[in-house]
């Protein structure tokens, strides 16, 4: 018959009737028996074909948010990076992971024995063990108080002398050190170390000692007409380079030679204005927060060398060298046992004073990371092609016990 409605699906609506009209079964269990009438009648209906993709190419996958790459600037200085040995503790004993390390001078020696460390709480131990070992060569001054804080004039020029005498000496003991805790091998798999070195000319002989002479201070005055420091990994290098560098990148004029390294000569770092070299860890290894242990109360940093990054810096909250005419020079040659310990016991309340920040700074970025992986994956999501629904027979089959 033309007009006849078809025949009703067991438990479902008619074809002219309004879902949700029916008159549904007056006790529990005929309601139940018929929720499980029309799931059954659902469950055996065609599926529906999956839409087309549309054309175009395939959505470009999200990726997760990076986490931060941290580098770790040491300044120059001499004997005044004792007080990095308790910066870099704190930083250990907090956690710190570094990506990159980088140095001037002092710094570069010691960046290079935590470079060639398995982690930042081993680099600690060994450049304790390394300052502990060459102060203990190098010995205490002939006069002033027990803690090396010779303020007095007297005292300074009484001991300048001495330690000029000692730190000329003492040279075999430098290269010594670097050749002892600098681990060649373990740095050509650890985290890129780079190294601030001043390129200079070969040295002329000292037979000729007033030309030499004067050719130290053109390579110091060079620095004012603009000739730069470059920048050197050591990690390919072989190990008479490293040792080369590292010591080149601490020779201060006129105090000690150019330091012949590969195809040319080296002498400090910081003749070539780069005293903390940022922009190194920030251009090459992709840093985006950069720890700096200065080693002046006042040491300030080139415009430009921070944009873009996260600057966390370490300062002295007092001087590190006596104060008086001669405090600069008499402390910067300070290697003594008792001045490292003190200069140790101040960068570690320093670096901690700073703790607070970095975690804070630590605490935000790891609530926007979990933010932004949130959101990846939710666009992600939306960018994946739709999924077939599963079939009835694909899917194990399914029972139901009535309850009484």
């Amino acid at each position: 018959m033309s007009g006849a409605l078809p025949a009703k699906e067991p438990g479902l609506p008619g074809a002219g009737e309004e879902k949700g009209t029916e008159k549904e079964a007056g006790t529990p269990q005929e309601q139940v028996a018929s929720l499980v009438a029309r799931a059954e009648a659902l469950a055996v209906r065609p599926v529906p074909p999956v839409a087309a993709q549309r054309d175009g190419p395939e959505p470009l996958p999200i990726a997760p948010p990076p986490e931060h790459r941290v580098g770790l600037v040491l300044a120059g200085g001499a004997a005044k990076g004792a007080y990095q040995v308790g910066a870099v503790r704190r930083l250990a004993e907090a956690g710190v992971q570094l990506t990159a390390v980088a140095g001037t001078s002092i710094g570069a020696l010691n960046a290079a024995v935590l470079a060639s460390a398995p982690d930042l709480t081993a680099g600690a131990d060994r450049l304790s063990e390394a300052w502990e070992w060459f102060t203990g060569r190098f010995g205490q001054g002939p006069f002033g108080p027990a803690d090396g804080q010779d303020d007095e004039f007297t005292v300074q020029f009484g001991n300048l002398a001495p330690r000029l005498v000692r730190m000329l000496s003492r040279r075999g003991d430098l290269e010594q050190l670097v050749r002892t805790f600098v681990d060649v091998d373990a740095l050509r798999s650890g985290i890129p170390c780079r190294v601030a070195v001043y390129p200079v000319e070969a040295p002329i002989p000292m037979i000729f000692f007033r030309l030499r002479a004067a050719q130290a201070g053109m390579q110091v005055l060079r620095r004012w007409m603009g000739f730069r420091s470059r920048m050197v990994e050591l990690n390919e290098l072989p190990e008479q380079e490293v040792v080369d560098t590292v010591l080149g990148s601490a020779a201060l004029p006129l105090l000690f030679p150019p330091r012949s390294a590969g195809s040319g000569y080296y002498r400090d770092g910081f003749l070539g204005g780069d005293n903390t070299p940022i922009r190194a860890l920030a251009d090459v290894d992709h840093c985006d927060v950069v720890i700096v242990v200065h080693l002046a109360p006042g040491e300030t940093l080139r415009k430009g060398d921070h944009e873009g990054l996260t600057l966390l810096q370490i300062r002295p909250a007092h001087p590190l060298v006596p104060a008086g005419p001669l405090g600069a020079v008499s402390g910067a040659l300070d290697f003594s046992p008792s001045r490292y310990r003190t200069l140790h016991e101040q960068g570690y309340r320093d670096a901690d004073a700073l703790m607070e920040r970095v975690n804070a700074l630590l605490r935000s970025t790891a609530a926007i990371r979990h933010s932004e992986r949130l959101m990846a994956e939710r666009v992600q999501r939306l960018q994946d092609p739709p999924r077939s629904p599963a079939r009835p027979e694909d899917s194990p089959a399914t029972t139901y016990t009535q309850p009484p």
